[in-house]
């Protein structure tokens, strides 16, 4: 079977050094942190969408899906070998306003494309998990 015919394209907001942008905020960045919250009061984007659904759903309230079994088999944690991204940019502009993405991109973030195995991501509702070592070049 070929890998190739059997694939997803993931988009991950990351920079350079495979960092998302979570471990960042929560680094000592106070420069991005400012900004984002700046821009995260004036954008004012509701919690809850149109569909009941969280904008930021963490995996464990992704009921019923992989990504949310993953979570309560412990295969998310921090140091995990798993990385964060999206099944498709509407998912990613979601989660992300294009004006936070043009915070993150000021700091060296970008949106990566990654192609990975199938059967090597974990999906939820928006988000997936998938390891950087699967990636098909």
């Amino acid at each position: 079977m070929n890998s190739l015919l059997n694939r997803m394209l993931i988009y991950r907001l990351q920079d350079a050094n495979n960092n998302g942008p979570y471990s960042i905020i929560c680094g000592n960045n106070v420069g991005l942190k400012n900004e984002l919250f700046a821009i995260r009061q004036k954008l004012n984007r509701p919690y809850k969408l149109n569909d009941g659904s969280e904008r930021y759903m963490h995996p464990d309230a992704d009921v019923g899906t992989p990504l949310a079994r993953a979570f309560f088999d412990k295969l998310i944690y921090r140091g995990s070998p798993y990385v964060f991204g999206f099944a498709t940019l509407e998912h990613l502009y979601i989660w992300y306003a294009k004006e936070e993405i043009n915070v993150f991109e000021k700091y060296g973030f970008n949106i990566y494309e990654y192609n990975i195995p199938d059967d090597k991501v974990i999906s939820g509702s928006r988000q997936v998990i998938f390891k950087l070592c699967d990636t098909i070049q």
